[in-house]
């Protein structure tokens, strides 16, 4: 990426809501990050995925949350948590 392409804040400026998606144990993308960057964005909400694997894997609350956003902007409530529907290692 060029200086040119690159954008280094400040993220605190008005953007159209934003939810945020993370799991508690992602190795990827990890939660704390999450946290941090739906503090540091100027209207974010994060939905926490309580389990292993990347964001609305496995978890059917998330994927309709997520698709509720994308179709109609409409975000879950503050602080809201959605299960892992199955463990990554199953037996």
């Amino acid at each position: 990426m060029t200086d040119e392409q690159y954008y280094g804040g400040p993220w605190n400026k008005h953007t159209a809501p934003i939810l945020v998606v993370a799991m508690t144990h992602d190795m990827y993308t990890p939660y704390p990050g999450a946290v941090r960057v739906t503090h540091e964005l100027g209207d974010a909400r994060l939905l926490t995925v309580d389990g292993c694997g990347h964001p609305s894997q496995n978890s059917t609350c998330a994927r309709t949350a997520r698709d509720a956003y994308l179709l109609s902007g409409a975000r879950p409530a503050a602080g809201a948590r959605c299960a892992q529907d199955t463990r990554p290692f199953p037996g």
